[in-house]
């Protein structure tokens, strides 16, 4: 993935938390506004936390070519946000290869086509 450089706070969906390192409970988030979008409708989750992108329709960046994310916790807590979450995305020094969730819109706040329509929404 090319350096691009971003400043502010984005909306971002989760789209997988089957972290390789087994670890670090990193997650894989979408960012519409410069990853492309994917239509969750036709996506099948897998029963290992991630987003199946056979037969859905996509436009941008493959899932698995994503950026793992760093996961800000709260202190003494390790709750990781869940595939289809929205959650909010900054990039250290806005290096967008270097993302990490500050916080995610609550439990039952999950990803649906109308909340990314325009640009300006994506970017907070």
């Amino acid at each position: 993935m090319e350096f691009i450089k971003a400043s502010g706070l984005y909306k971002g969906i989760v789209v997988d938390t089957n972290d390789p390192s087994g670890k670090f409970h990193r997650v894989r988030v979408r960012i519409p506004k410069l990853h492309g979008t994917i239509s969750a409708s036709k996506a099948n989750t897998k029963s290992n936390g991630s987003v199946s992108d056979s037969g859905a329709t996509q436009i941008g960046v493959e899932d698995r070519a994503l950026p793992w994310c760093e996961v800000a916790y709260p202190y003494n807590t390790d709750f990781v946000p869940e595939v289809g979450q929205v959650v909010i995305v900054g990039f250290i020094s806005g290096d967008t290869s270097k993302p990490i969730v500050l916080g995610w819109l609550g439990c039952d706040y999950t990803y649906k086509e109308e909340q990314f329509s325009t640009i300006d929404d994506n970017l907070i």
